[in-house]
């Protein structure tokens, strides 16, 4: 389970509440290969403490309200260790964008390409998210900055093969002549006698 892991590696660096690995690390930090929502977020912590892979700690605030804090345990470290050593299964792919475009003839020309040009708009402002994500650079070489920025260099490899495979298909669509863009019928339509 991932979340998990990637909770238990968050909290291996320093103690956070839930609103900040929200805020701070999957909206932000991790976002490019990782999300969670607050209530996923919240569960997850729920069941690492139940297992003694984290503790949490109440912090009494004057401003605001009360926060639980958590820390990874000695428990927790032992098991992102050993999770971070496996084999991890690639997940089957799923892309719905995908679909659309495999399917993408059944539309109007001016809407497929509509499709198209909101997905571009899409990927650029993910490649923009992607390039402001600072990694703090060190006078000494340092494993840390090095693997957390080339997480970030394969998301932003990713998401320019994205918008350059978008570019060239847009204008391969909108240079097709208009003959070439006959659909076939349904196959379960009647035909005419």
């Amino acid at each position: 389970m991932s979340l998990k892991h990637a909770i238990l590696g968050l909290l291996r660096s320093q103690p956070l509440s839930g609103y900040e690995l929200k805020t701070q690390h999957f909206d932000r930090g991790v976002a490019h290969f990782w999300t969670a929502d607050q209530a996923q977020i919240y569960r997850t912590l729920d069941h690492l403490r139940e297992q003694g892979l984290v503790e949490e700690k109440l912090v009494v605030q004057r401003d605001r309200p009360n926060k639980k804090v958590y820390r990874l345990t000695p428990g927790g470290d032992k098991e992102l260790v050993r999770w971070l050593a496996s084999r991890q299964e690639e997940p089957p792919l799923r892309e719905p964008f995908l679909v659309q475009v495999f399917f993408g003839d059944a539309l109007e020309k001016p809407q497929l390409l509509q499709v198209l040009r909101d997905k571009l708009q899409e990927r650029r402002q993910v490649l923009a998210a992607l390039t402001a994500i600072e990694i703090p650079e060190t006078a000494e070489p340092s494993l840390v900055f090095l693997l957390r920025g080339s997480t970030r260099e394969l998301g932003v490899a990713y998401e320019r093969a994205a918008i350059r495979w978008l570019e060239d298909l847009i204008r391969k669509v909108d240079d097709l002549p208009a003959r070439s863009w006959r659909k076939p019928p349904p196959s379960g339509a009647s035909r005419a006698r």
